[in-house]
């Protein structure tokens, strides 16, 4: 039995309602690449499951699939540590993206559970996902790297 069909064998994932995945990736249909071409075809392919991504620049009536729920992005106000070390600054900003992200979430779709959270190889937003997304509310299953 593969990884997804023992995630689907949980008791909270039913025929009906089918897996509910967080792509943390932006504008899928309104942006041209490799990533985005590869989570169009995922869609398409699974239309029991539900599929959640964040909007930039593409607009919230774009058209989409049914089996698509696109979150706007919503900046938290800026902050910046006034004793951070130089060298931690990086991952202090990947921290900050994931919590826009999960307060994101949050604002727009209340308290939900993920049963994956899926993180693109080009992205280091999986660091600090989950913790993030937990300090809101927001139930995790399992946090995948998807290698496009």
């Amino acid at each position: 039995m593969d990884a997804l069909q023992t995630l689907t064998r949980r008791a909270d994932v039913t025929p009906a309602r089918g897996m509910r995945v967080l792509i943390l990736d932006f504008d899928l249909y309104n942006n041209v690449g490799g990533g985005q071409s590869v989570y169009q075809r995922l869609i398409a392919l699974r239309p029991r499951d539900t599929f959640y991504y964040f909007l930039r620049r593409e607009p919230e009536g774009a058209s989409r699939p049914g089996n698509t729920v696109a979150i706007p992005l919503v900046p938290l106000p800026p902050y910046q540590p006034k004793d951070l070390p130089r060298r931690s600054t990086h991952f202090f900003n990947v921290y900050r993206d994931c919590c826009d992200i999960a307060s994101s979430v949050r604002r727009h779709l209340g308290r939900i559970d993920f049963d994956t959270i899926d993180v693109p190889d080009y992205s280091q937003l999986g660091l600090f996902i989950r913790p993030t997304l937990e300090a809101e509310g927001i139930r995790v299953g399992s946090v995948a790297l998807a290698l496009h």
